[in-house]
């Protein structure tokens, strides 16, 4: 449940008084305690487009290699694109701690309601924000393999709202691959996230934190628990460093409401405008690690072909 701050931010808008739309934000929440630099996970790539003259001119995707620095305040939004898996680990009584796990089709679509929310916000007030998506999986190896065929048409999903690769809100998508265990190449998921993992000292930020423990947050790096794969939000100063994270891990998932909220407070806005109607909206939460959905299928086809030549 939202947390009201109306001090809080109407001592941010104090010159120009504190309206009601104003006072009926929610908390920013998202502290993180000790300040931290903000960094991807390894090789980052940006989802870039042109034309192909072969195909009547429509549009080509690719994720060209690419760098990224801070050039003022900045926004991401990183989010599990491909997974289609139901439940982390393979614990079967994950219902009792878990809910089941949405399509990538479905999970892109809160995405696409909260950029959009939030782009609103910027682009009413002026914001001079620059709002990133970032994926953090692995791009799935079917639709490498597809793209002379399909084009990278389906790197990305269509939004409602912000329309495909959420171009309508966001300045850059981007794609930089987590590794799901340490060893590899790339940043192991548990390291890059745990950082960001804060508790407050109230009663909810306790009751969170004995839930967090009870699913497996304390744990290591093997626990199905870091088969949550989430969509969390980062608030970037000009400096690099990570001002607010909004982590669903820790239960502080973010909301359009609580982002303007935070824009407000962090970055100083006066006489905001805001509209309550999106201020709930949230990015995707019940995402886990795991396969693509046509590469989970092929994968039960030959399991099932497997078990009917044994016969």
């Amino acid at each position: 449940m939202f947390k009201f701050s109306v001090v809080a931010i109407c001592m941010a808008v104090a010159l120009a008084g504190c309206d009601d739309k104003v006072s009926d934000l929610p908390s920013p929440g998202g502290e993180i305690g000790a300040v931290k630099s903000f960094s991807l996970p390894g090789s980052t790539y940006r989802l870039e487009t042109k034309r192909n003259d072969t195909t009547n001119g429509k549009l080509d995707y690719v994720f060209l290699p690419t760098t990224w620095k801070p050039k003022g305040w900045s926004l991401w939004v990183a989010s599990n694109v491909y997974s289609d898996a139901k439940q982390p680990g393979t614990d079967p009584n994950w219902k009792m701690k878990w809910k089941e796990g949405r399509s990538g089709v479905v999970r892109s679509t809160h995405d696409d309601s909260f950029l959009s929310g939030v782009k609103a916000f910027v682009k009413a007030n002026n914001v001079d924000l620059e709002i990133n998506y970032l994926g953090y999986d692995y791009l799935p190896q079917s639709l490498v393999n597809d793209y002379p065929r399909s084009r990278g048409q389906y790197f990305s999903e269509y939004g409602e709202k912000c329309e495909k690769a959420f171009k309508r809100c966001v300045d850059n998508y981007y794609l930089s691959p987590l590794d799901r265990y340490r060893g590899g190449s790339r940043t192991a998921y548990k390291d890059w996230v745990e950082p960001y993992f804060h508790f407050g000292t109230g009663p909810i930020d306790k009751s969170n934190k004995e839930m967090f423990v009870s699913k497996g947050g304390a744990g290591d790096e093997k626990s199905e628990f870091y088969d949550w794969w989430p969509t969390m939000v980062f608030l970037v100063n000009p400096d690099g460093q990570v001002a607010r994270a909004w982590m669903p891990q820790t239960y502080s998932a973010a909301s359009v409401g609580k982002v303007e909220a935070a824009l407000i407070s962090d970055m100083k806005i006066s006489s905001p405008k805001v509209d309550p109607s999106t201020s709930m909206s949230q990015p995707a939460i019940d995402s886990y690690y795991g396969k693509y959905f046509i590469e989970s299928g092929i994968e039960d086809l030959m399991e099932t072909l497997s078990r009917i030549l044994k016969k």
